[in-house]
């Protein structure tokens, strides 16, 4: 940047010093704020994948839509042998793909 800096006129160049410094100070400042923020981000996953795992719970995607849920892992097993077992599908007493 200074070479480019030293090509302008004499008068200018100091100008340009100050503001390629603030913009230099400025682009540091975000990408600490950046910095920070994907630490505390990180400080929150780690403290929910502790939680999660001391409680012998599970994520699991809910049944429709995009929703994650949280649930022990004994009642999702509980849940899934029941559902499984008793064969929970709604069997139509005709097709209904003839009538359209």
């Amino acid at each position: 940047m200074e070479k480019a800096i030293r090509l302008l006129e004499a008068r200018s160049q100091d100008a340009y010093r100050i503001l390629a410094a603030k913009k230099l100070k400025q682009l540091q400042h975000t990408l600490n704020n950046r910095n920070t923020k994907h630490k505390r981000q990180m400080y929150l996953t780690k403290n929910i994948q502790h939680k999660i795992k001391e409680n012998n719970a599970m994520i699991t995607q809910k049944d429709k839509g995009k929703t994650l849920v949280i649930i022990y892992t004994h009642d999702y097993h509980k849940v899934h042998t029941f559902l499984t077992n008793n064969n929970f599908q709604a069997i139509p007493k005709k097709n209904p793909t003839s009538t359209y």
